[in-house]
């Protein structure tokens, strides 16, 4: 096995001159819940952080990875995640929604570009839209806010069935009869209320 450092060892591999390592890492702790990059590899390497980019240079970043989504659709989401981000460093909100997120987003109305704002919408929050998520009920209301529709997403009804049927029938194009639900020591059995 070899080793990188500076010493005269013949199995040592030495760093040449202005040898640099870029290493992508989120924050440490929740959500992610990740090493601290700082105590993991602090006394080796000096660390620069690069926070997230402003409005302005966000917006060019998604103009070059959705050429075609009009300007205004894209600002709208820009705000959304804008005023999200605010959310977390408040304390109102626990996942950092990101560039990333954005990104995907853009990427999505570039790709499918007839579908709403409210369905790329559903796609990214889909998991903070479920009951007991804690950030549900502020979520609908900032997205509300933007004019973007998310109840109706909502698997948390007393029509979820029907709900989940609408939306795999329009994914996959088929006609959804019914679903069963596994029952510990039981036979699956039927979800009542799914379309028929």
């Amino acid at each position: 096995s070899r080793r990188l450092l500076g010493s005269a060892d013949d199995e040592a591999i030495r760093p040449g001159d202005g040898f640099r390592i870029i290493v992508l890492a989120n924050q440490p702790g929740y959500p992610f819940l990740g090493n601290d990059f700082y105590r993991e590899c602090g006394d080796v390497f000096a660390a620069l952080v690069v926070g997230s980019p402003d409005l302005q240079s966000e917006a060019v970043l998604l103009r070059s990875f959705g050429p075609t989504v009009g300007e205004q659709r894209a600002a709208r989401l820009l705000t959304l995640l804008s005023e999200l981000r605010a959310r977390v460093k408040a304390g109102d909100l626990l996942y950092p929604y990101s560039t990333r997120e954005l990104v995907k987003m853009i990427q999505h109305l570039e790709a499918f570009q007839t579908d709403s704002i409210d369905v790329v919408c559903r796609d990214v929050f889909a998991f903070d839209l479920q009951e007991g998520s804690g950030s549900m009920e502020l979520l609908l209301k900032t997205a509300q806010s933007h004019k973007i529709d998310l109840r109706r997403y909502l698997l948390n009804t007393p029509n979820k069935a029907e709900q989940l049927a609408e939306l795999v029938q329009a994914a996959l194009g088929t006609r959804v009869v019914g679903f069963y639900q596994r029952v510990e020591g039981r036979e699956d059995v039927p979800i009542r209320g799914a379309t028929g």
